[in-house]
């Protein structure tokens, strides 16, 4: 009797899977913008910071935008979707992004909404796409920069470089950025310690 009534909950949760999203992921309209050259279509202050050195022998690119609460109070914007992913010098999309889905409370008056992503680069040549978009009014901002990483000169540790990932985004738990979360699949190195 066990056997058949677990048959018959797997059968239920295999014919109940595809209602269900697969993963909390961009959605392609945000894949697709991305691609697109720049253009803004939603006034945004955007800033792309310098590359500094982390603890973590990667360094962070820091990238801050910010709306102004008058968008908000006329209702230019309602629900904003913010992407950001990292091509590699030979323009191959590299695995991982940032994607925030943010709606927007209604009676939220005199504050300016701001964004934030942070992505950690090893050495080499790379371009930031950001894409954001407005869910309810389908307009959008797209921004790229190229970003170049330089070797660290005299690196201590230069077997760390072989093991990072070329370019990671900082886990979220909590809905907080770990700004310096390290890759739980990173393995222990030995170091000379003289």
């Amino acid at each position: 009797m066990r056997v058949r009534v677990l048959a018959c909950v797997v059968i239920l949760l295999a014919a109940c899977c595809p209602a269900f999203p697969e993963d909390d992921g961009p959605p392609p309209a945000l894949l697709e913008l991305i691609a697109r050259p720049d253009q803004v279509e939603i006034p945004c202050k955007i800033h792309f910071g310098k590359p500094e050195l982390m603890f973590q022998q990667q360094y962070a690119v820091v990238v801050h935008g910010e709306f102004s609460h008058k968008l908000v109070e006329h209702g230019e914007v309602r629900h904003l979707q913010m992407l950001a992913k990292v091509r590699d010098g030979q323009g191959r999309w590299l695995v991982g992004e940032d994607f925030d889905d943010f709606k927007i409370p209604e009676h939220l008056h005199g504050h300016d909404i701001a964004y934030s992503a942070i992505v950690y680069f090893r050495p080499g040549q790379y371009h930031l796409a950001i894409a954001i978009r407005d869910t309810e009014s389908h307009k959008a901002n797209v921004y790229h920069e190229d970003v170049t990483i330089a070797a660290l000169p005299k690196d201590p540790f230069p077997l760390i470089d072989g093991l990072l990932p070329e370019a990671e985004f900082p886990g979220q738990v909590d809905d907080k950025r770990e700004l310096l979360a390290l890759d739980p699949q990173m393995e222990s190195i030995a170091l000379p310690n003289e």
